[in-house]
């Protein structure tokens, strides 16, 4: 067994706690970014997340567009009002664009 001298076992408890502290909070501002990254990835994917709600919203709205169209008999009333909606002249032979008056 080691003798140590109280005064340096009194040094080892205080400088010890302290020399660990201090790489912990080294390492947590360095190292591929740290807390700093943490925070700047947690917006980006906060960001994110709300970017995706509106998609999802689009998709499933054009989901449903493309289910009224894709129906096997075709309502050609509603073909005819979304082609006129969108630019285009419906004949039930083909589109035909036109330009759309400005009022």
């Amino acid at each position: 067994m080691i003798l140590i001298s109280y005064n340096v076992k009194k040094f080892l408890l205080f400088f010890v706690p302290i020399f660990v502290s201090t790489i912990l909070i080294f390492n947590a501002f360095s190292h591929n970014g740290g807390l700093p990254k943490l925070f700047i990835l947690n917006s980006k994917i906060k960001l994110l997340e709300k970017e995706l709600i509106i998609l999802t919203k689009d998709v499933n709205f054009l989901e449903h567009k493309v289910k009224l169209i894709s129906v096997k008999p075709i309502d050609k009333d509603l073909l005819e009002e979304l082609a006129h909606n969108n630019g285009l002249s419906y004949s039930t032979d083909y589109f035909i664009p036109f330009n759309k008056v400005l009022e």
